[in-house]
């Protein structure tokens, strides 16, 4: 089953001031027979509004171009990766 996950940033960098900007979201699905972890992640602009339907209309279309990446992983950690991935990603960015 293809699930999504969201991380959005309430601060925009450029102006200081907050409000929904910047997001990333991650498109993913875990085997539990191989305990591998796919995943695509989509990024909107830092000046941009994020949108949530986007992002994962972004996201599902890389993932089924085949554009992902799979990893194994243990299934109680599968939060937390992509968590960290996604902060590391949209903090980055700036």
């Amino acid at each position: 089953m293809i699930k999504f996950k969201h991380h959005i940033t309430n601060r925009n960098f450029d102006s200081n001031t907050f409000k929904k900007s910047h997001g990333t979201c991650a498109c993913y699905e875990f085997d539990p027979k191989t305990n591998q972890l796919s995943f695509a992640i989509t990024q909107c602009h830092k000046k941009d509004n994020y949108v949530k339907a986007k992002g994962r209309d972004e996201a599902l279309d890389k993932f089924m171009k085949g554009h992902k990446i799979t990893i194994n992983v243990k299934p109680k950690q599968i939060h937390t990766l992509l968590e960290t991935i996604l902060l590391d990603i949209t903090y980055n960015a700036h």
